[in-house]
């Protein structure tokens, strides 16, 4: 019976890490555009953490004594069990993040909108919000000439990006090397801040919409 349940274990293992590693790579293209080495380091962190996590904490748990059981025969008796429990943390921590990523960063998406038919504000001052320091309750934005730095505050990262003004009121940003294109279109701007809405990619033409308020 317990070959059994261990057996079940590693199969869910399997499982978990695998659906935890699908919902990155769906998610992540979707809402952040990640290319090829952003998904190969999500996925070795990923990797990496889970085994690592289910190492330390099952040489933990093998502490506990059984039935005169040696430690190494604890340690791998018990090892399915917490590579389950870390896997299927794992799969609820990624699902939780790219689930709930749009709300806690102040993104609202919008369903069924063509991005090319989004128009600005007549009254918009887009011009007034090239340069500056804007944030909202998931990012905060230090623009300045062709250059942004995105602070994203719910996945807790970092990124300089290219930008470049094709409108007045439309940038492109793009990581230094990449073909890959977020575009972004101002719908309000005035001197508290702008209203936007951007497509991540071109590829699964999702359009989201935020505030960003300035800071300076």
């Amino acid at each position: 019976m317990a070959v059994t349940f261990r057996r079940i274990c590693w199969v869910l293992s399997v499982l978990f890490l695998s659906a935890a590693l699908f919902l990155e790579f769906l998610f992540g293209e979707k809402l952040q555009g990640q290319n090829f080495l952003d998904h190969a380091r999500v996925f070795i962190t990923l990797l990496l953490a889970t085994f690592g996590t289910t190492s330390v904490l099952t040489l933990i748990v093998a502490l506990i004594p059984w039935k005169e059981q040696r430690y190494g025969m604890r340690f791998w008796s018990r090892l399915p069990y917490t590579a389950a429990f870390v896997t299927a943390s794992a799969l609820l921590l990624v699902y939780s993040v790219f689930f709930l990523y749009p709300e806690t960063s102040g993104m609202r998406q919008l369903s069924g909108v063509n991005f090319e038919t989004i128009e600005t504000a007549p009254a918009a001052d887009c011009m007034s919000i090239h340069d500056g320091v804007f944030e909202n309750e998931g990012f905060r934005i230090e623009r300045r000439g062709a250059y942004q730095l995105n602070y994203e505050k719910t996945l807790g990262s970092k990124d300089e990006l290219e930008v470049d003004w094709p409108t007045p009121c439309e940038y492109q940003l793009r990581q230094s090397g990449s073909d890959e294109v977020m575009r972004v279109k101002i719908l309000q701007a005035d001197s508290s801040g702008y209203d936007c809405a951007f497509m991540a990619t071109d590829a699964d033409r999702l359009v989201f919409t935020m505030r960003l308020n300035r800071v300076r």
